[in-house]
């Protein structure tokens, strides 16, 4: 990447990065937090990575490591978008559930998703998840959204602007 001279430079990069980064259409979230590291999220995303590629749709579904997403006792957790569609207590054998069952097929692996503690429905959203829904995060706000070893994923989000 080019120095950028000014903050004009900055916006001018960001619009032209929100195409590749915010387009709206499906990409894998996996949390990649401490907790889901240790609960095997290393060979979760390669289980992920090996389903994609041999259902052809790997470039439709980019996956996007990210810090955590909130509920870590019960890593490894991916959020599917642009849905927001979350999955918790992964192993690897689920990456081709997920990919054929969800991906493909289009419709999410019920035993796989957020469920709330308190009564244990599903909570497949944030929205409705009694853990989720009430966290108001400001400095993190981009936490779980943000590639964290990307820096124009940053950039497209609003990243490095007053």
């Amino acid at each position: 990447m080019n120095r950028i001279p000014d903050s004009a430079g900055l916006e001018k990069l960001r619009n032209y990065l929100k195409k590749d980064y915010l387009d709206n259409t499906g990409s894998i979230r996996l949390c990649a937090g401490g907790g889901c590291l240790a609960s095997g999220e290393p060979e979760l995303k390669k289980a992920f990575e090996k389903a994609l590629s041999e259902a052809g749709i790997a470039d439709k579904f980019p996956i996007r490591e990210t810090g955590c997403l909130g509920p870590c006792s019960r890593g490894p957790v991916m959020m599917v978008d642009p849905e927001g569609i979350i999955y918790e207590g992964l192993s690897e054998q689920d990456a081709y559930r997920i990919v054929k069952e969800h991906l493909i097929g289009g419709k999410p692996v019920e035993d796989l998703l957020h469920r709330n503690r308190r009564d244990g429905e599903i909570a497949a959203t944030e929205d409705k998840s009694d853990f989720l829904r009430l966290q108001e995060k400001v400095v993190l706000r981009r936490c779980g959204k943000v590639d964290p070893l990307d820096i124009r994923d940053s950039i497209a989000r609003g990243g490095y602007s007053a």
